[in-house]
């Protein structure tokens, strides 16, 4: 009677320490769900849904028109892409720019570009989110006030941050390096610098 005894409180004893050990595990898991549901950011780019990003940003412009020297940019786009997943979105993307102010240096020049794109996310516990691009496709130039034109191609690149307000609306800033290349007058030219843009979900 006693070993009974003795078997069943140590049955009992360990069933406690069990039961201790999971309820322990338990309201671990409770505390971090509402530790996540505290950090759960309402995500504008997220799997399974297309946004629109508008830019406008200032570059410094290198161009051989006629003599490689400096001049200020302003260029603006848009893009539209879908998210296969939480880091990563596939699109196209169209982008003008052209000099400002025009000079005897670099005449009056405009750029129209367009091509696929792609966008590389970061996620985290932030309403802030880094994020990486690439593009490149179709270009064409408008040169001076005959409007000469000629058509290339170019390739461009970017890294951000983007400000996710809610699932409908962001914004950003980021920097982008853009390379156009051109048969005759313009042999290469090359933007880089900084623009605010702002996002929108569908």
């Amino acid at each position: 009677m006693k070993n009974y005894t003795k078997s069943t409180y140590i049955n009992l004893l360990l069933i406690s320490a069990l039961f201790l050990l999971a309820s322990q595990n338990s309201f671990a898991q409770v505390e971090e769900e509402a530790k996540e549901d505290q950090t759960n950011i309402p995500r504008l780019i997220r799997e399974g849904t297309t946004y629109l990003g508008a830019s406008v940003g200032l570059n410094i412009a290198q161009t051989k028109l006629p003599n490689g020297e400096s001049e200020l940019n302003v260029n603006g786009g848009g893009k539209a892409q879908y998210a296969f997943a939480d880091y990563f979105a596939f699109g196209g993307e169209f982008v003008v720019s052209g000099y400002v102010p025009a000079s005897e240096i670099v005449p009056s020049t405009w750029i129209i570009a367009m091509g696929p794109s792609l966008s590389f996310f970061i996620p985290n516990n932030s309403p802030l989110t880094p994020y990486a691009g690439a593009s490149g496709g179709y270009a064409h130039v408008l040169i001076g006030e005959n409007q000469e034109d000629e058509s290339g191609s170019f390739y461009s690149g970017n890294l951000g941050v983007v400000y996710e307000v809610n699932h409908f609306f962001g914004i950003g800033l980021e920097y982008s390096y853009s390379k156009f290349n051109f048969a005759n007058n313009v042999s290469s030219f090359s933007l880089g610098g900084f623009g605010l843009g702002v996002f929108f979900s569908l």
